[in-house]
Order: structure tokens, then sequence, then C-alpha cells
């Protein structure tokens, strides 16, 4: 692939260490005791804040990598951290704080990692990718000045600030995972941490299917109506919602996330990465516990009851089958899961009435579907350079005030905001993160390259048939996670050469 190069010679990197940054987080939250202690107690909160901010991006730039292991953490579990903030102090301010902290986080990254090129004297590679993500970029830029198709301006500065950050933020960990040090040891580190974060998820979201009337009332006791209410979706009042269909009440689990959707969408990012845990695994116990982990992951996806989700889950699975051709596994793990899911069947007592309206195109919720992208299709026809930042999206209903609410289309949703044009550039971001990841999974021939290579390409094929249908962008946890990974994968091959020349690598 074409590349160029940039001349960093010369240049001076931020001169921080460790121990500089620890001294002056220290510094700076003994300076917001003292404003409490001298009675300055109408400053003391804002000033914490800051000072607190301060510490967190002092401590990024200093500890970048350990820094990146932690976001794996906060940020799939930003919402139940923002509950548990919200259930202690009661405090809105808190809230909001705590809602910022994943995208400082983020930003000082992207800053920590420019500043250790810098230090390493190394001239950065410059792909296509790259350029197709800048300029998505800039034109989400220039969208924030468009005053609207009719002129008036559009939206309020606020409603723009939050769609630009939900259409571009997270999409910018890409270039944390494409410049962030990273040795054999730290890439192993990362995907523990998200099998050990991805096993309490989904042994949570199956306490939720198998008691949802008790975890309803775990999450009220935490205040979840008022936490839902603050963070303007109080429509939802229920952790664990439920779903009718054709007389069968059937709980949708959200685990900690606190939406069944969001748990869908992770488990469609998820689920490639177990199957190539498990069909790459040689020892016997690396087998059987993959195995079950790969189980466990299909059924979270299945106690979300969230039909377009699972079938798109298949998909990602079959890619990683295909690629790694480890058919008998696999049919071991569908052998089990059959028998699961009959016994759950049977368990429930669903007759035939209720297993053919799981699967009914005439089902309520598909017309829905169907009726807002009809909606947005002769939107997008009437305005072809879209209506502003905010519409068709989720900010839409949160903020009020825009000309259409959110289409359910991730596609749609971006022509409404910025056109077609912008569109297509967002589906040749993804296409191309997908594509470069499952070309280098031909490329490395160390495990987990190929293992994060394939994984990678195998969740970017899911996401971009489920974006179609659903604006699964939007949730954090998918975009950053998956932008992160697409980084390192786009890296492999020349990963695997520096692995090799520092004597780290382990070719299979």
């Amino acid at each position: 692939m074409a590349m160029t190069t940039f001349d960093l010679r010369g240049r001076r990197p931020l001169p921080l260490r460790p121990l500089q940054a620890a001294l002056a987080a220290a510094l700076l939250l003994l300076a917001s005791l003292s404003l409490l202690a001298l009675g300055v107690t109408s400053a003391f909160v804002p000033v914490l804040a800051l000072f607190v901010a301060g510490g967190i991006a002092l401590a990024v730039m200093a500890w970048p990598v350990q820094a990146v292991l932690v976001t794996l953490v906060i940020i799939p579990l930003s919402r139940f951290i923002s509950l548990v903030v919200f259930a202690a102090t009661g405090s809105s301010m808190a809230l909001r704080a705590s809602q910022l902290v994943k995208d400082e986080v983020l930003l000082v990254l992207l800053l920590a990692v420019a500043n250790l090129a810098f230090r390493r004297r190394t001239a950065p590679r410059l792909r296509y990718l790259d350029l197709l993500i800048g300029v998505y970029v800039a034109v989400a830029l220039l969208y924030v000045a468009y005053p609207g198709a009719d002129g008036s301006g559009g939206t309020t500065v606020i409603g723009k600030v939050l769609a630009l950050r939900q259409d571009v933020l997270w999409l910018l960990a890409f270039f944390v995972g494409r410049g962030m040090p990273l040795s054999r040891k730290t890439l192993g580190q990362m995907l523990a941490v998200l099998v050990a974060l991805s096993t309490v998820l989904g042994l949570v979201a199956g306490f939720q299917w198998v008691f949802p009337s008790f975890s309803n009332r775990v999450f009220a006791f935490l205040n979840f109506d008022a936490f839902m209410e603050a963070v303007g979706a109080g429509h939802e009042d229920l952790a664990v919602r439920s779903r009718g269909i054709a007389g069968a009440d059937l709980p949708r689990s959200s685990s900690l996330f606190l939406a069944d959707m969001g748990l869908a969408f992770y488990q469609v990012l998820i689920i490639p990465f177990a199957a190539a845990l498990y069909f790459y695994a040689r020892r016997r116990a690396a087998v059987i516990g993959y195995g079950a982990f790969l189980l466990l992951m299909i059924a979270a996806l299945g106690m979300t009851i969230t039909r377009t989700a699972v079938v798109v889950g298949v998909l990602g699975l079959a890619f990683v089958l295909l690629r790694t051709s480890s058919y008998a596994r696999a049919a071991v793990v569908l052998g089990i899961a059959s028998v699961a899911g009959l016994a759950v069947v049977a368990y429930k007592g669903f007759d035939a009435v209720t297993l053919s309206a799981l699967t009914s195109t005439q089902e309520g919720s598909v017309l829905g579907h169907i009726a807002l992208t009809d909606k947005a299709l002769d939107l997008i026809r009437a305005y072809p350079l879209g209506l502003g930042l905010g519409n068709g999206s989720h900010v839409a209903n949160a903020v009020g005030g825009y000309e259409v609410g959110a289409v359910e289309s991730w596609y749609l949703q971006i022509s409404l905001e910025m056109g077609v044009l912008a569109a297509l550039f967002f589906v040749a971001v993804v296409a191309t993160a997908t594509i470069g990841a499952a070309t280098n999974s031909f490329r490395v021939r160390d495990p987990l390259l190929r293992l994060v290579t394939v994984s990678v390409a195998g969740a970017g094929g899911s996401l971009i048939v489920l974006s179609a249908i659903h604006p699964v962008w939007a949730a954090v946890h998918v975009a950053y996670l998956f932008w992160l990974f697409a980084g390192i994968a786009m890296r492999a091959p020349d990963l695997e050469r520096e692995w090799s020349d520092s004597g780290e690598g382990r070719p299979s």
C-alpha cells in the first residue's frame, strides 16, 4: 500500500516523566483541598473538577499504554460508572463530569501518541485509510458551520457539538491503535482484559435474564429511573426491559451497559474475538476455556432479544470460521448451542406461533424500522447535502429542535446530517479498515497478530451490515473498541517486524 512520510527531525517532545506527572497531580489535588479548607466552598466543586481533569491528563500523558488498558474497562462500563457516581452523589454536575472522563482520556491519548512519535524521532507513515478518515473528519467539522437546509442555522451549538462527538470522536481511537507503543506482552494484556470484562458482562446478562424482576429492583435501588431522566432517556425506566411477542414475555438483558441494544452491539464485536481465541487455541485447557467463553458470548447476544444483531453476529462468526477452517471445533459449539437453545424453548414453553413471530418480518418493530427508513430516504432525496449535524440521530431525540429524530440507521443518519457524500466516505472508511484487517491476516505469522486481524475483519464485516439497520456507531463502547483494534490490525505487519527485530516475536 502506498505511503508517505513526515520528517520529524529537530522537533522536541513534551518533557514529561511519570514521577513529575504524579507530583503535579498531587499538587493540583492539594490546591483544591486548600480551597475547601479556606472556606471557598462555592468554587470548590468546579475547581476540584478542573484539577482532577488536569491530574487525569497528566497521568495519561505519562502512562499512555496503561491508560489504554484502563480505557478497555471504563469506556464499555461508562454508563454504569456514571450511574454509580449519580447514585452516590445525587449531583448532576458529578454525573456530567463522569460522562466526560472517557472523552478526555481519548483526546489526551491522541496527544500522548503524537508526543511519543516525537520522542522516538520516528517518521509516521500515512496510509490511504488515514486520508479517508481525515477527509471524513474535515467534512464533519465543516458542517459545524453549515446553516442547515433552510438556512436558519439548524440547531444549537451544543447540539452540533454533541453530534460531532457522536460521529467523529470515537473513530479517532484508530490513531491511538496505529501509534501507541505496543509490545507482544501489552497486546496480550489487552486481550486478557477484554476477555475478563466480557465474561463479567456475560454472567451479569445471564443473571438478569433468569431474574429480571430482582435485577430491576437492584438498579431501582441505585435510582436508575432518575439517572436515565438525567441523561435524557427518561422513557427507559427499566434496566431489564421485556419484549412481548405472540403472548411470550421475554426479558432483554442489558448487563452493565444498562441498554439491551448496547449489549447486543458489544456482543457483535466480541464474538469474532471469542471465536478466533477458540479456533486458534492449542492447549486443551485453552480450547475448553475459550469454547465456554464463545458460548457465553453467543448466549449473551441471544439474551438481548435483538434479532438483527443475532443474525449479523453469525456473519462475523462465519468469517472467522472460514478464515481458520476450524470446522470440527465449530461443530462442537453449534451442537452445544443447539441443545441449550432447545432446552430454553422447552423451559419457556414456546409454541410454533411464538417461534414464528420471533422471525417474522411483519412484527411491529420491523415495520417501525421500515417506516423510519422510508421517511429518511424521502428526506435524503429532497436534501442531498443534508439537514445539519444532529438530524436523524439520538442527539435529535435528546436535545430536541431538530427536523427529524433518530432513524436507526447509521448510514442514513450521516446522510441526513452531512449529505450523501459524507456517508459514502464513512462507508469507505469502515470497508477499508475491514478489508485491510482481512488482508493483513494473511501477511502475519505471529499468533496474536493473526488473531487480532482476523477478529477485526470479522467484527468489521458484521458492523458494516448492522450499520445499515441500526445506529451502532453511536454506541461508544463499540466504536472505541473497534477502531482501537482496527488501528492495531492496520499496522500488524510492521509490528511483527518490530517484534522480530527486538527478539520478542514468536511466529507460529
